[in-house]
């Protein structure tokens, strides 16, 4: 990537896309966003996910479950060093599963990004949710 303001507008598109993929609940919209080799590190997971294909099917399985989701990216900070970039943000979050409308706010977002075939690319991400139990998200009654 020549030049550093292109980089980062390049980013910030990137995680647009990512951003209304999953808010469209589309995980097919995913797939080209990542690395083959990506990995990702999800709150409450054991284990972290390997290889873009099993990412993908994470987050369909995830977004399966989920409708009427809205995100706000918010402290975005972004770095760039020759192929290699880091973000990280805040995500504010809302949606709807099993009838129940939840919303987070503050999920922390760490994502490191490669620069390959003329594009960035998601290389690994990790997130953490601040919360004591996932009931004490629950916004009102049934939706």
């Amino acid at each position: 990537m020549a030049d550093m303001e292109e980089g980062i507008q390049a980013i910030g598109a990137l995680l647009e896309a990512f951003e209304k993929a999953v808010s469209d609940g589309n995980a097919g919209a995913l797939e080209p966003l990542f690395c083959e080799q990506a990995t990702a590190f999800f709150s409450g997971s054991v284990k972290p996910v390997r290889g873009r294909s099993d990412l993908v099917a994470t987050w369909e399985r995830h977004l399966e479950r989920w409708s009427s989701v809205r995100i706000w990216r918010r402290e975005t900070l972004v770095r760039i060093h020759g192929d290699v970039a880091w973000a990280h943000f805040l995500w504010d979050g809302e949606g709807v599963t099993n009838g129940e409308k939840y919303r987070l706010d503050g999920e922390r977002w760490t994502i490191v990004m490669v620069w390959e075939e003329g594009a960035w690319r998601l290389a690994q991400m990790h997130t953490s949710m601040p919360y004591r139990d996932w009931a004490s998200h629950r916004v009102g009654g049934s939706v």
